[in-house]
């Protein structure tokens, strides 16, 4: 089983039937074909080509480069515990899974239903659009600095107040408000509630 603790460097090809130990590291210019076991916990960069059809696992972290002469095919299995930098279009056919922060600079479309929980592990942020098609379901506070237009219906849940709210509200909060058969409707305006009945 080759082990390597120091550097090496390939411009030519690397085939890989065995088994491969890397704590050092590994700067392949060609292609890299692995069909036994990688084990890197040092670098490793390929500007060629990355095909797998066995296993990958590493602690440091691969670079895989846009500007690769070919693409990564896996179709065995590709683990990291360390950092990754993917230059280009990824596509995922499966499902994603982040138990940290997850940070968007352009955009986000989906078909699906995304669930945004406000006891998740990390935080979502997105600096792009985010658009659905589907459902979607928030948990926990929202702020919108902008304004919503909404095409369908907006429902607000009603609630036995038996007259003004008795707590301080936020400029421009709305409320249904119902005592008995009486209904009214309050909203936090400068300072006050005002209000208005329902017939």
């Amino acid at each position: 089983m080759p082990y390597i603790s120091g550097s090496l460097s390939i411009t030519g090809s690397l085939n890989n039937s065995g088994s491969i130990n890397n704590t050092g590291s590994i700067n392949n210019v060609g292609s890299f074909n692995n069909t036994g076991s990688f084990n890197n916990s040092g670098s490793f960069t390929v500007t060629g080509s990355f095909a797998v059809t066995g296993s990958i696992t590493s602690n440091g972290s691969p670079v895989i480069t846009s500007n690769q002469t070919s693409s990564f095919t896996s179709t065995g299995s590709f683990a990291t515990t360390g950092s990754n930098t993917f230059n280009g279009n990824q596509t995922v056919n499966g499902s994603v899974t982040v138990t940290g922060s997850l940070t968007i600079t352009g955009s986000i479309t989906s078909n699906g239903s995304p669930v945004i929980t406000s006891n998740q592990t990390g935080s979502f942020t997105s600096t792009g659009s985010f658009a659905t098609t589907g459902s979607n379901t928030f948990l926990g506070d929202q702020t919108v600095s902008g304004s919503i237009t909404i095409t369908g219906s907006f429902y607000l849940p009603n609630t036995s107040l038996g007259g003004t709210p008795a707590f301080s509200g936020s400029q421009g909060q709305m409320l249904f408000g119902r005592s008995g058969d009486a209904y009214s409707v309050y909203v936090w305006l400068d300072g006050y509630w005002r209000s208005g009945s329902l017939k």
